[in-house]
């Protein structure tokens, strides 16, 4: 796939760093950048400072890559409306909650084609090179105008990809809030039940975590459907019911609720299969 590897970016938050260190160590040059933040501007320039395409340099910009809030799409949008300078043939956002359909204003002021690339891992480290490297173990959804060129430059920028429907993105962000934020509420809870066995904050991520981490081992070997040990298995409905009352007397509401939902979600699950 032949292709003029230069691109522009908003947004230099933790995906922007990472896409543009990926983008750049694939031979890529930066066109133009902005962000809402002088400092991270300043010093997303000065890092990326001999990865800027030379002026005056012939042809156009591939794309244009938007890494920003949720919240601030709308306003952006407006204003990048009336900034013809920004004008590429594709752009990509990398939401994985709005779709790519949020930048049909700009299809149409434009005449650009609008994707939607969104990479399903979770990037809290703001170090580029170890951005890039979950960036690239992960899975990106991808969504909006040309698949074929969506799915050729996620190939070229060496990534794993699927194509995603845009109008199912709703239930695809659902998901990724399940897995990645709202596993740490059920942590959470677990934690301050298990502060009243007498187990600090500290010693229960020494003590537990590692059972965390042997859930996920089981799921690796044998997949989600089989990874399920402990009463829910054994259907040992009684151990199921006096920890609920136990939850409920000590006055753990929230943690009660938590407990018994899931419980009784699991038991219908297994009892399906």
């Amino acid at each position: 796939m032949t292709m003029n590897k230069r691109f522009s970016l908003i947004g230099t938050g933790r995906i922007g760093w990472a896409l543009s260190r990926l983008l750049t160590d694939l031979g890529w040059t930066i066109d133009r950048v902005d962000d809402i933040s002088e400092y991270q501007l300043k010093a997303y320039q000065k890092h990326f400072s001999s990865c800027f395409t030379p002026k005056h340099a012939p042809s156009q910009t591939a794309c244009l890559l938007i890494c920003i809030r949720d919240d601030s799409f709308h306003e952006l949008i407006r204003d990048l409306q009336k900034k013809p300078e920004w004008n590429t043939p594709h752009i990509i956002h990398t939401s994985g909650f709005h779709k790519a359909e949020i930048l049909s204003p700009l299809r149409t002021a434009f005449q650009s084609e609008i994707h939607s690339f969104h990479p399903m891992i979770s990037v809290i480290e703001t170090n580029p090179d170890q951005g890039k490297k979950l960036l690239k173990k992960a899975w990106w959804a991808l969504s909006g105008d040309n698949p074929s060129w969506m799915q050729n430059m996620a190939s070229a920028w060496g990534l794993q990809s699927f194509l995603l429907p845009d109008d199912k993105k709703d239930f695809y962000h659902a998901s990724a809030v399940m897995t990645a934020n709202l596993i740490i509420g059920i942590l959470r809870g677990a934690e301050a039940t298990a502060s009243l066995a007498g187990i600090s904050t500290e010693d229960y991520e020494k003590i537990f975590l590692p059972l965390v981490d042997s859930v996920i081992d089981h799921i690796h070997q044998s997949g989600l459907h089989k990874a399920l040990g402990g009463p829910i298995v054994r259907k040992d409905y009684n151990l199921l019911e006096r920890e609920k009352t136990a939850l409920k007397e000590a006055g753990l509401t929230d943690e009660y609720a938590m407990y018994d939902l899931l419980s009784r979600y699991l038991i219908q699950k297994m009892s399906k299969n």
